[in-house]
């Protein structure tokens, strides 16, 4: 009975598919060292590479960054065990490098998506008073008219299309005013100033 299941998945190429493979073999940037090097010991016993070329094979296999830390150890004169325990402490490093740079480019873009002004400093929102006689209804209702300006890309001031609320040209210029009339009283202290 085993020997006609033998013949039946018993494939005849396996030593021929098996190189192939290993040939094909090339770690990836994502991969794992572990899952590698088993694929790699997996398909090299297959197709019947030679075990004193294991290492030679395993250095050639491995991601560019893997092969610049690891050129030292594949020069010295060790046993196959010795590299690839080298590479694998070496490609652990490396992940957790990889990890930690991950994860603080999470932080910085999550943090830049929040606004503040600069990294390190906290910005707090005062709550603003409403306006209405109703405290439930109005800003739902103004939330709500804000939301349908918003999609339809009108201004909040005037309900105009083309601008925005800070360009709205139907805006009193009172508040340009004002700041022009707070810079003037200190452009004539320094006038006054160079006088002296």
């Amino acid at each position: 009975m085993l020997d006609h299941l033998k013949t039946i998945y018993d494939d005849p190429n396996h030593v021929t598919t098996a190189k192939h493979q290993f040939r094909q073999l090339h770690m990836k940037v994502n991969d794992k060292f572990h899952e590698f090097l088993s694929e790699f010991l997996y398909l090299a016993a297959e197709a019947g590479v030679a075990e004193d070329d294991w290492k030679d094979e395993l250095y050639t296999k491995l991601t560019t960054r893997l092969q610049e830390l690891c050129i030292s150890d594949r020069i010295k004169d060790g046993t196959f065990q010795e590299f690839s325990s080298a590479v694998s402490q070496t490609a652990s490093f490396l992940e957790v490098i990889n990890h930690r740079t991950q994860k603080n480019r999470t932080f910085t873009s999550s943090k830049a998506m929040k606004g503040t002004g600069r990294p390190g400093t906290t910005v707090k929102k005062e709550p603003t008073p409403s306006r209405s006689t109703s405290p439930t209804s109005a800003p739902h209702a103004r939330n709500a008219s804000r939301d349908q300006l918003m999609k339809e890309g009108r201004c909040f001031h005037c309900q105009g299309h083309g601008h925005l609320a800070r360009d709205c040209p139907a805006r009193s210029p009172t508040s340009e005013l004002k700041e022009l009339e707070q810079k003037a009283p200190e452009d004539e202290v320094t006038e006054d100033v160079g006088k002296f």
